[in-house]
């Protein structure tokens, strides 16, 4: 399973808000808004998730998979890689950064997942399923490529736009 990152999904006209609901694990998925429950990063964090994803594996051997938290921990995992997805999760409120600096913040969600067995079966697999639907769609990954690569100043934009014109005007 992988889904884009934040920032790629920034780039491909997805919208972040906000989830108004206290619990971290409630994520929803529609007409290209992801949600999500505000998180706190600070010193405490680390060490938190930690004891949650222990006591959640410890009552959870008999089972099979790890569970909630883990399916959590990936996820967020699977949507920061770099400091610059911590930023866009922090420009639209859902992150709020106790270090100071993204790319660590970014590491310690990376960090995480070490050691933890990933079950494709997870309690987000319709959620990533919406994104990677969302995100691969044909038409939005061509937008994204010429933005990305042929509209990424104004000036070229309008050299563009100029040409268009001269090109219709014969």
């Amino acid at each position: 399973m992988h889904i884009p990152t934040s920032s790629a999904l920034n780039e491909a006209r997805g919208k972040f808000k906000l989830n108004e609901r206290k619990c971290i694990l409630d994520l929803q998925f529609s007409r290209g808004c992801l949600k999500i429950p505000l998180v706190r990063v600070d010193d405490k964090t680390d060490s938190s998730f930690r004891n949650m994803l222990a006591f959640e594996h410890c009552h959870n051997l008999s089972d099979g998979p790890d569970g909630y938290i883990a399916d959590y921990v990936y996820f967020m995992d699977f949507l920061i890689n770099t400091g610059k997805d911590v930023d866009v999760l922090i420009e639209n409120g859902i992150l709020i950064n106790g270090f100071g600096d993204s790319d660590a913040v970014a590491q310690l969600f990376n960090s995480l997942t070490k050691n933890i067995w990933f079950d494709s079966a997870c309690q987000y697999t319709d959620l990533i399923g919406e994104l990677n639907a969302f995100y691969y769609d044909w038409w939005r990954e061509k937008w994204v490529t010429l933005r990305r690569d042929y509209c990424n100043t104004p000036w070229v934009l309008l050299l563009l736009v100029l040409q268009l014109q001269s090109y219709f005007s014969r």
